[in-house]
């Protein structure tokens, strides 16, 4: 059968081969030279560059590591999520950006290259806990259960935030922390009107009314007074 003619073979034959494997064979070629010359340096320092290559390519699967990849997901370092600067710009600090902080460590995943054996991996699992891989024969282990993990009434899991009313019809983020704490930020578009209430506020006025009467005021949701109620006997 002539291959020309099947379409799948020339397009596997046309399709650009991997970094990983572009690195590997590199480190193949490399260590008959390395052999010759005795530089074995040189090929821990191209075998590193090559496990960089391969843990950036798995990184999108994550499924050989305990407890799955919700468990490795942080929010970015300082500021709030999706700010690059981490909240801040020319101006210096955003004070609307979520503070965060620096998130936990997180580690190779699992099946991908390492070249110390017995060394240790920790990445952080859950509610602020820690999981532990070794290096066993040139790749990192499974890691083991989440562990440490914060579950005080205080504490709460990273990343998760709300949007709350605060003052007088403003609003304010309230954000958990990498460290499993809660954050929040300062008020911002607050009514600036004269006659502004808290909503829920409730006052007894003599207004128009005889002795011995008063309105009911009540604010409403809008921070705005609302209708008074009809003059009635004070208690």
């Amino acid at each position: 059968m002539n291959s020309a003619a099947d379409p799948r073979r020339a397009a596997a034959a046309a399709a650009p081969p991997s970094e990983t494997n572009l690195c590997a064979r590199a480190l193949v070629r490399l260590a008959g030279l390395v052999r010759l010359a005795g530089r074995v340096v040189v090929a821990g320092a191209l075998g590193a560059a090559c496990a960089v290559g391969e843990t950036a390519e798995a990184a999108g699967d994550r499924s050989g590591v305990d407890g799955g990849s919700s468990d490795r997901v942080t929010v970015p370092e300082g500021g709030a999520t999706g700010s690059p600067d981490g909240g801040r710009g020319e101006g210096g600090p955003d004070e609307d950006a979520v503070d965060y902080g620096s998130p936990g460590p997180i580690g190779p995943p699992t099946g991908s290259a390492c070249f110390n054996p017995g060394e240790e991996f920790v990445h952080t699992c859950g509610q602020c806990g820690r999981q532990v891989a070794v290096c066993l024969d040139g790749a990192v282990g499974p890691y083991g259960p989440c562990r440490d993990e914060k579950r005080g009434p205080d504490h709460c899991i990273p990343g998760v935030s709300s949007t709350e009313v605060c003052g007088y019809c403003g609003t304010k983020i309230r954000a958990c922390r990498n460290d499993c704490t809660w954050t929040e930020t300062k008020c911002k578009g607050e009514t600036g009107a004269a006659d502004r209430c808290r909503p829920g506020t409730i006052e007894r006025r003599l207004a128009d009314c005889d002795d011995g009467e008063k309105r009911t005021y009540t604010c409403a949701e809008t921070c705005a007074w609302a209708a008074p109620s009809a003059c009635t006997p004070s208690p």
